[in-house]
């Protein structure tokens, strides 16, 4: 998708357009889609209200199943085996919620179909938000663990890598998003 919708704020005034859109193209820099605005046009001013499930502390649900792989090694015997699974439930569902958000302000203020929305915010989501970068913290703490590192310090590290995948793990779903699945969409 060459030009997605990011939105920040709810609730949506469709008419009034006092809901902040932001347009961006995420291939490209500020600079550079700046200098490809026609002339003579304004960038559109932007409301101060923000979207709740993009704000601490309702973002916070999206990184739960990263937390939950951190503290694996904590986590082997029951009850506590039963966080484990429900970390990413947890991640899962505020997927779910944020797409179904973000498809139906995309879809109001463009006129695009929801389900198209939809289908890139979750596969997007699913990807940048639960399954790669779970798989990334496990391996981290997997590796720790080879090393010799003990429960402590296989947690240690698992919860240190998450701010440094976050970025580059982003980067690479936009990027493979944009090759395959966005191509078959024609977004």
């Amino acid at each position: 998708m060459d030009a997605c919708v990011e939105w920040d704020s709810a609730p949506l005034k469709q008419k009034g357009g006092e809901g902040r859109l932001a347009f961006i193209n995420r291939s490209t820099s500020t600079a550079k889609s700046q200098a490809s605005r026609p002339e003579g046009t304004k960038k559109p001013a932007l409301a101060p209200e923000v979207n709740p499930y993009r704000q601490i502390p309702l973002r916070l649900f999206g990184y739960t199943n990263e937390l939950g792989e951190a503290l694996k090694p904590f986590l082997r015997t029951p009850p506590l085996s039963y966080i484990y699974p429900g970390s990413y439930a947890v991640a899962s569902s505020y997927v779910l919620v944020d797409s179904n958000k973000h498809a139906s302000i995309s879809s109001a203020v463009t006129g695009g179909g929801y389900a198209g929305y939809f289908v890139d915010g979750l596969i997007w989501q699913m990807l940048a938000s639960v399954v790669v970068p779970g798989f990334v913290v496990n391996r981290v703490v997997w590796g720790v663990g080879r090393a010799g590192g003990t429960k402590q310090v296989q947690t240690l590290a698992g919860l240190a890598s998450i701010p440094f995948i976050i970025k580059p793990i982003d980067a690479g779903v936009e990027f493979m998003m944009d090759k395959t699945v966005r191509k078959l969409f024609g977004k």
